[in-house]
This record gives structure tokens, sequence and C-alpha cells, in this order.
């Protein structure tokens, strides 16, 4: 998976393994991070999350 290999570098693997299944809550620093490393706008990543919780 492409966001695997980009964030790996960012995170550990089993950091990643825990936040995708739930064990552990990303925190907003490392969102914001995550989200930049990988190009995304920060307002339409939470503009997408508000669309799918309505």
């Amino acid at each position: 998976m492409i966001f695997t290999k980009i964030i790996r570098g960012f995170i550990s693997a089993q950091q990643l393994y825990r936040y995708e299944r739930g064990i552990n809550k990303i925190d907003i620093d490392t969102l914001v991070s995550a989200l930049k490393i990988l190009r995304v706008d920060i307002k339409e990543f939470f503009n997408e999350v508000m669309w799918e919780i309505q």
C-alpha cells in the first residue's frame, strides 16, 4: 500500500498497525503531519470526515 510505504519513515509499522486497528488513537499533531506528508489538504480531509459521519 502506498500509504504504508510513505508513512513508515514517519511512524513505526507497529504504531501504524495500532492506529489502523483502533488500538491507539492518533493525536492531532501526528494526524496533521501525516496529512502534510501525504499532501492531503487538511480542510478537505475534515470536510470528508464530517460528510461521512452525517
